[in-house]
């Protein structure tokens, strides 16, 4: 599991297969901003930024970057 300290801004992440946003298409994204908290990622498909709990992001190996 990925905490906060673990992302930097730019890194390509994936959704976690059970979020709601991953059923709709939005599986990749790059990280906006890292909060205190939570993790802010624009998504490749729809372009939204979303708020997102590091447990529910994984980091990609440079595949989508």
């Amino acid at each position: 599991m990925f905490e906060l300290k673990d992302f930097t801004l730019g890194d390509a992440v994936e959704l976690h297969p059970g979020c709601d946003r991953w059923m709709m298409g939005d599986r990749v994204g790059s990280v906006q901003k890292v909060g205190r908290k939570l993790l802010t990622v624009r998504m490749f498909t729809s372009g939204k930024a979303i708020k997102l709990h590091p447990a529910n992001v994984g980091k990609l190996n440079g595949a989508y970057a």
